[in-house]
């Protein structure tokens, strides 16, 4: 998946705007049908979200000839007709078909296509009825090659459908057909589900190269110094990884891998030195997976794609992987890789039947490929980011196109919940079997769709109990919490309270020594017996925890014997606290002992900022300059040191920032620092952020004023526009932590801002104690 999809929205709805950097798809220049012509009435309301299975298909032949701004194409899509229709859909976006029959041995019948529509379908008519049985559907149309131009504003475009980019004057061709995009270069059923072969040939430039998921069969020269590049079929495929490349690239051959399997990477002309990295890394990556899961990489050839400014990092399309090249060209590419190709097993070999279950793609990959990283040990680089994001729920909810677009049904936090769930099954089952129950899923799903389901019958299968309620619990139910207590009265035990049956590991202290366990907890309590009363007991051993714990009575004893557990539970303890003196004691061990990632510890930092006393801020922001040095207003880590302030930094900020308040686009979360800095630098734009603030009810431009140190003046100022935000104006003082603003709060006749910064100020005098300690 691209790291970093509305099926069909109604006929009436707006389409949406291109994304940034995306010049607006012309016109194919194919001879289209008169948009004033009459459509026959089937066509005036909205399609299915789903396209039925009226016609279910079993092969795709695709022919596309490649012009820069434009591509004709003929498609011959074989499959069956379940019922006598004489209406068929696929879907199609901004292709315009010129002629389209659907055949079977000597009959043809005609059909009337549809213009292009606003919710993503191509309808097509029939004057008489289409029986049951075997038919081809045979369509010539024509689309519009995506012009994707350079990055503005240090920002990239959304690469999509059939895309191009020019590269020292040199034209390049990429596909991305993840989750939706497919339809922008095919006719086609462009759902998961429908996996089946296809069979590609391009049209291109004599001096150019092409790939795709399969080796080539046949280079046929044409006319106009063109050639025509045929690819063998591939195994059954969704339509969503099918791609392509095409263009001048400079070729570099990595090692086979130990099987066999050629292994090349397709780099930008001249940038073939770029690719060292990543050459010397994907053959050992690709026979590490191999041996670890017991079955041969499933395709032919394996070609590694540098795309430059795609907006995303990588695409698993089988045999044919997609990177940004930035992505690719790092120095340790290796968990990109890992990643990417583990999705060749789970996501390509075996695809979710739908998108609700693309955690079956991503947390498999994920876990995976940290999985590779650190084959040593439990921490295997589980970050403090991976572990606060365990809360999250793991399926998405799809009803419709816009549930889909750009991948963002998928966040990380429910990706990494996924992982946490695997590592969970990991950790209970043991690695031989569990690696038993993956050998099974993928020999019992090979080139087919799963579902969790699926999943749970291969851990039935090697268990020989029941996991659905288990897996839908630890999925898609609100986290269960996980009440831990110690009774040292007659025999030693830990009680735990849990509203779902599920496995818990914990590891504890037994004369002296760590023991750690893996046990089933039945709903709603379970007393578990211990050789004697421990000094310490960590639920969620080794990380391994995706539920809420209650940690209130063990934390004393576990910091007091911090050297008994692993780093990645100091994180994990550090991660399940709330409490605000007890997390800043965890996070002095883990900063002592270097053991949180610059990111991490910068996020902690910048949300402690208010807290901070204020006869101590110039030491705070002096030792927060000294261990952050930034310089770069992108930087990951600027968003902290935008809160203690910069001034070349904040001079820097200012051209981004009204780039950012000019554009079209709302702020990412990574830009509030910009926008932090240059409120700070310049009164006006804080004011032109306020307006887009209420214009919009723009949570992250308030997130950014929030944190600026213009606030005061600003709402000094500006009363009367502040107001106008309502209930939204606690996003603007959730930062606000000193008696002058909580007096302009007040001022505005809301109670709730007040109440807010009232709550921090409490919080702030009983953390000053600790604060002295800490930074005197």
């Amino acid at each position: 998946m691209r790291i970093g999809l509305a099926l069909l929205a109604a006929c009436a709805a707006s389409p949406p705007p291109p994304p940034h950097g995306v010049e607006p798809p012309p016109a194919p220049a194919a001879a289209a049908p008169d948009p004033s012509d009459a459509e026959p009435a089937a066509f005036h309301v909205a399609g299915p979200f789903r396209l039925p299975h009226t016609f279910e298909p079993s092969g795709y032949r695709v022919s596309l000839a490649l012009g820069e701004r434009e591509f004709t194409g003929h498609v011959e899509i074989d499959g069956t007709v379940s019922e006598a229709v004489k209406l068929l859909w696929l879907h199609g976006v901004d292709l315009v078909v010129t002629r389209a029959v659907v055949r079977r041995a000597t009959r043809e019948i005609p059909l009337v296509a549809s213009h292009p529509r606003r919710d993503q379908l191509l309808g097509f008519i029939a004057d008489e009825p289409i029986e049951p049985g075997p038919w081809t559907i045979a369509i010539d149309y024509a689309g519009p090659v995506r012009q994707l131009a350079p990055p503005r504003d240090g920002m990239d475009a959304w690469a999509e459908g059939l895309f191009r980019r020019v590269e020292a004057g040199s034209s390049y061709f990429f596909t991305q057909g993840e989750a939706i995009t497919a339809r922008m270069i095919f006719p086609c059923i462009d759902e998961p589900d429908r996996k089946v072969p296809w069979q590609l040939a391009l049209d291109i430039p004599s001096a150019d190269l092409a790939a795709s998921n399969t080796p080539i069969v046949r280079e046929t020269p044409l006319a106009d110094d063109r050639k025509l590049v045929e690819f063998a079929p591939t195994s059954p495929l969704p339509s969503y990884l099918v791609a392509f490349a095409v263009g001048p690239f400079e070729v570099v051959n990595a090692a086979r891998s130990r099987r066999g399997v050629p292994i090349r990477i397709f780099e930008i002309a001249g940038s073939g030195a770029n690719a060292m990295a990543a050459r010397a890394a994907a053959p050992g990556i690709l026979d590490e997976l191999e041996a670890w899961l017991g079955e041969p990489f499933p395709y032919a050839k394996l070609d590694l794609i540098a795309v430059p400014h795609t907006g995303w990092s990588a695409m698993e399309n089988p045999g044919l992987v997609t990177f940004d090249r930035l992505a690719l060209e790092n120095p340790h590419p290796d968990y990109v890789i890992a990643h990417e190709l583990a999705h060749q097993w789970f996501g390509d070999l075996v695809t979710p039947r739908w998108w609700d279950d693309i955690w079956l793609n991503e947390s498999f990959a994920d876990w995976l490929a940290r999985r590779l990283e650190d084959s040593t040990g439990p921490d295997r680089h589980v970050t403090l980011e991976w572990l606060e994001n365990l809360h999250a729920r793991v399926r998405p909810r799809i009803g419709d196109d816009a549930a889909l677009e750009q991948d963002m049904f998928v966040p990380p936090e429910s990706i990494e919940r996924g992982a946490a769930v695997l590592d969970l099954l990991d950790a209970g089952l043991g690695d031989a079997r569990f690696r038993e129950v993956l050998r099974r899923y993928l020999h019992a799903h090979a080139h087919g769709n799963v579902t969790t389901a699926d999943l749970a019958a291969a851990v039935d299968a090697v268990t020989g109990t029941s996991s659905d309620a288990l897996l839908d619990a630890l999925l898609d139910h609100t986290l269960p919490q996980l009440d831990t207590t110690i009774a040292c009265g007659g025999k030693p035990r830990v009680h735990f309270e849990i509203d779902v049956d599920a496995p818990v590991c914990f590891a504890y202290e037994a004369r002296g020594k760590r023991v750690d366990t893996c046990t089933t907890v039945q709903a709603p309590a379970t007393d578990i017996a211990l050789p004697a009363c421990p000094a310490w007991l960590l639920p969620g051993a080794n990380g391994f925890a995706p539920y809420y714990l209650q940690l209130d009575t063990l934390v004393g004893p576990l910091l007091a014997h911090w050297s008994a557990m692993t780093p990645v539970e100091h994180r994990a303890l550090f991660a399940e606290l709330d409490e605000p003196a007890m997390k800043l004691r965890v996070f002095r061990k883990l900063d002592d002992a270097r053991e949180l990632s610059a990111v991490a510890e910068a996020r902690y930092l910048d949300s402690i900022v208010p807290l901070v006393p204020d006869e101590l801020r110039p030491r705070f922001d002096a030792w927060v300059r000294t261990r952050f040095q930034v310089h770069y207003v992108r930087d990951p880590l600027a968003e902290l040191v935008s809160s203690i302030g910069d001034r070349d930094l904040a001079r820097e900020a200012v051209p981004f920032a009204r780039a950012l308040l000019a554009g079209a686009h709302y702020p990412a979360m990574q830009e509030i620092a910009i926008l932090r800095f240059a409120a700070d630098a310049d009164p006006k734009i804080a004011s032109a952020e306020l307006a887009q603030a209420i214009a919009h009810r723009d949570f992250l431009m308030l997130s950014a004023l929030s944190g600026s140190r213009s606030l005061p003046d600003l709402v000094r100022d500006e009363p009367d526009q502040i107001a106008q935000l309502g209930p939204t104006a606690m996003a603007l003082f959730q930062r606000a932590c000193d008696p002058q603003l909580r007096q302009q709060a007040a001022a505005l006749d809301d109670h709730r801002p007040v109440e807010l910064i009232d709550r921090c100020l409490v919080t702030k005098a009983a953390l000053a104690p600790a604060f002295r300690a800490w930074l005197k």
